[in-house]
């Protein structure tokens, strides 16, 4: 049971008795001759005694982790059980909307696949495929006669849709309407941009009803030209820049057959997309179709009875309730995070004066200890995980709308969430092992990096220029970049050195070789293992005895594991205080042991540390003396 001390005239420090016990005896005092810059304690009056006595309870509670205070306290933090139920809540929350978008985006791809087979002529499932080298080309036409030809097909397919369609797609419209674009630059467009005027291609837009057109207006490419003509879409293929055919259609009911047994339908926007940009004489040929989620009782062969009440509802509201306890639990953290980040911020400036108003030493280079910036990752993935949860409510019923925008908010902010509970596995002597060496690491791994970066570049840039015009993989500058990271990673060598061969000059293929086989050299030899013993290095530091300590953090260690001067009868705790004190190696395991000894002196707070209400009340106003002159205190609560 700690002993509580009696703060007396006698007892208190002087400077020509320094006899009196302390706590940590196998240490120099802190105000010992051999510590520069270091003044004697202050006047030892009952309200300085109080004030170093507060001070150091301050400091050892601050420090102390989530554990050490639930075995000193049998409190446990509430900003520990905050975290963990967030976790599991963010977790849970990703986990519904990964599924629901992985389906509805596999569902919108799937149909994208089948609207090309519908309406683009002689398509064929290798165009579906990414292997590499493509096995096959772009999609496109060469001739006028294939270009109009291609127009003629797509609008007698979407003709004739619902009729031939094997999932029974319908008009959004009951007059099949088709709106085409039209993108041709100006006749006197290579004369404005000589006088230094931007030349925008114009568009021209017109909208036809194909339930009033004939199947003959639109039979064959010569028929299809002459109907483009009437409507004023009159195609000049030396000006011609682009063309697209837009339309809609409605999926049927579509019946879920997991947990909620919903019923949805879809409205998909297709958009098809001639493009000559390139005036090349190739027009390559696109379709995309951006499916959105509507109303099933709007549209006719969906009855409102084939729409259970509750069936269709089951999935949102369980996303709803999930979104609502992710806003709030992050919320809540995002709060708690600010009051500990202010009190530390508080509890830094409080040292830091007092260091040099007592002591005349000035504290540098530990703000970050008193700031963890741990709470820096949680503040982020907080406000992460509010944004997209606002987010994901607004778009409740239609969550594609926003979907780009919502991945990386509940992605990102997810990954900062987990990444923060990385703070807690601290706990353990293997994992705490682990964050140390990454974090002494990383200062030497970002300067490496910046001379790795450079030479890298040095690479990027005459692989690019150089091969780019023999070999696909470095025809841009980012797939440059790409495919030199890939090298160092030993990923498709063979393919990259097979790909140029002495077929197209032998000077080319000569230079391929030896630059490739430098490059990889030098970084996989070179860069990656000075890469790894920069990082083995850190791992000894730290294993050997955590590396070198900042002076401040050393002065610091030592006022935390002293005490104020004890009565005689409690030599054996101190005793049990000194032993335990000398042999931590971290401010938080040294101040568990001095906390036991000092708990009483003041009223504790488990989340908040001691009350420096009562703490501080006595001493407000009194006047002491340090170097020979008077000096006030002046601490923040």
């Amino acid at each position: 049971m700690p002993r509580r001390f009696t703060s007396s005239a006698h007892n208190a420090p002087s400077h020509n008795n320094d006899t009196t016990p302390l706590i940590n005896e196998s240490q120099t005092p802190l105000h010992h001759s051999t510590l520069s810059n270091v003044h004697p304690e202050l006047n030892t009056t009952s309200a300085d005694i109080n004030e170093l006595s507060c001070l150091r309870t301050e400091l050892s509670f601050f420090f102390l982790s989530s554990v050490q205070r639930w075995k000193l306290t049998g409190d446990i933090s509430f900003s520990m059980l905050v975290q963990f139920l967030k976790i599991v809540i963010i977790t849970f929350q990703l986990i519904l909307f990964g599924t629901l978008s992985s389906t509805r985006v596999s569902y919108g791809e799937r149909a994208q696949v089948a609207f090309r087979h519908l309406y683009f002529r002689g398509w064929d499932p290798q165009y579906e495929t990414l292997p590499y080298p493509p096995s096959t080309g772009v999609y496109g036409f060469y001739t006028r006669d294939e270009f109009y030809e291609a127009l003629s097909f797509a609008l007698r397919r979407y003709n004739e849709t619902e009729l031939l369609s094997l999932n029974g797609y319908t008009f959004s419209d009951a007059k099949r309407p088709v709106t085409a674009c039209v993108e041709q630059f100006h006749p006197l467009s290579h004369l404005m941009t000589i006088r230094n005027v931007v030349a925008t291609p114009p568009t021209v837009c017109k909208t036809t009803n194909l339930l009033n057109v004939s199947e003959t207006e639109i039979s064959d490419w010569q028929h299809t030209e002459a109907f483009f003509n009437s409507q004023g879409l009159i195609l000049y293929f030396s000006r011609f820049w682009k063309l697209s055919l837009n339309f809609s259609l409605i999926s049927p009911a579509i019946h879920h057959a997991d947990w909620d047994r919903s019923i949805e339908c879809f409205q998909f926007n297709v958009h098809i997309l001639f493009d000559n940009s390139g005036q090349t004489g190739q027009v390559v040929a696109t379709l995309t179709s951006a499916p959105l989620e509507v109303v099933c009782a709007l549209f006719k062969g969906v009855r409102q009875d084939d729409e259970p009440e509750a069936a269709p509802t089951v999935r949102r509201v369980a996303h709803l309730v999930v979104d609502l306890l992710a806003f709030n639990t992050s919320l809540v953290s995002l709060g708690l995070c600010g009051v500990t980040l202010s009190g530390g911020a508080r509890l830094w400036k409080k040292t830091k004066r007092f260091f040099k108003e007592h002591y005349g030493i000035r504290l540098s280079g530990l703000f970050f200890d008193f700031v963890n910036p741990w709470l820096f990752v949680v503040v982020g993935g907080d406000f992460l995980i509010i944004c997209g949860s606002t987010l994901k409510l607004v778009h409740n019923k239609d969550i594609l709308v926003a979907y780009t925008e919502l991945s990386y908010l509940l992605g990102l902010g997810t990954l900062l969430v987990w990444i923060s509970v990385l703070r807690y596995v601290e706990l353990a002597s293997q994992t705490h092992l682990l964050l140390r060496t990454i974090k002494r690491s990383v200062p030497g791994l970002l300067r490496f990096c910046a001379c790795a970066l450079i030479l890298y570049f040095a690479f990027v840039f005459p692989a690019w220029v150089i091969l780019g015009p023999f070999h696909m993989k470095f025809r841009s500058f980012t797939s440059t970049l790409e495919c030199l990271f890939s090298l160092i990673n030993g990923d498709d060598m063979y393919t990259t050195f097979a790909t140029i061969d002495s077929t197209k000059g032998m000077g080319i293929y000569l230079f391929s070789r030896i630059f490739l086989y430098v490059f990889i050299t030098l970084f996989i030899y070179a860069v990656l293992n000075i890469f790894v013993t920069i990082i083995f290095e850190a791992y000894e530091e730290v294993r050997e005895g955590d590396g070198p300590v900042a002076g401040g953090m050393t002065i610091l260690k030592r006022f935390i594991g002293q005490s104020v001067p004890l009565t005689n009868g409690s030599a054996d705790t101190a005793s049990r205080n000194r032993t335990s004190s000398s042999s931590s190696p971290t401010i938080g395991a040294a101040v568990s042991s001095t906390v036991e000894s000092l708990v009483e002196e003041c009223p504790v707070d488990t989340d908040r540390g001691p009350r420096q209400d009562i703490c501080f009340s006595s001493f407000g106003d009194d006047n002491v003396k340090v170097d020979g002159k008077n000096s006030r205190h002046a601490y923040d609560s």
